[in-house]
């Protein structure tokens, strides 16, 4: 019984998984119109049924692009936004459905959702939706364990 319950659990991730893979990216984008890595782990969590506000302060979806682009803290912006409302974990021990803050060998760095098998998807200005593998090049510099949303 514990194997069916994994395996029927699996395929509830693929099936989300596929519903967001191959879609395009677009700032602000938050519908399958197009994806930016933002709207697409908000998006991602809560059809996961985890909980995953809509604006933080005075950012939201409508002015996320211009803080992103403007101000040189926003992902001390985004770091405090995801404390928020989930529970920073070691990133020695993340789980599917963990929210990642994942740094690129040339220091660039955006959120993802850690999907299994050392695997997590988010939304890429050239390619968007994707999945990657976590490595040197894409390695997990801070994790966020996400609630169950609120009935």
């Amino acid at each position: 019984m514990v194997g069916k319950s994994k395996r029927v659990k699996r395929e509830l991730l693929v099936n989300v998984v596929m519903e967001f893979l191959n879609h395009g990216f677009s700032f602000g984008g938050t519908s399958a119109h197009g994806y930016d890595c933002l709207g697409l782990v908000g998006r991602f969590a809560q059809r996961r049924g985890k909980y995953f506000p809509e604006s933080f302060d005075d950012i939201d979806i409508s002015n996320y692009k211009d803080v992103y682009l403007s101000d040189q803290n926003y992902i001390k912006i985004m770091v405090d936004f995801f404390s928020s409302f989930a529970e920073e974990i070691d990133t020695n021990f993340i789980s599917v459905d963990d929210l990642l803050l994942i740094e690129q060998s040339n220091g660039q760095q955006f959120p993802a959702i850690y999907i299994g098998g050392c695997n997590a998807i988010s939304s890429f200005i050239r390619s968007g939706v994707k999945i990657f593998r976590i490595d040197k090049d894409n390695a997990v510099k801070r994790a966020w364990r996400l609630c169950q949303q609120k009935q």
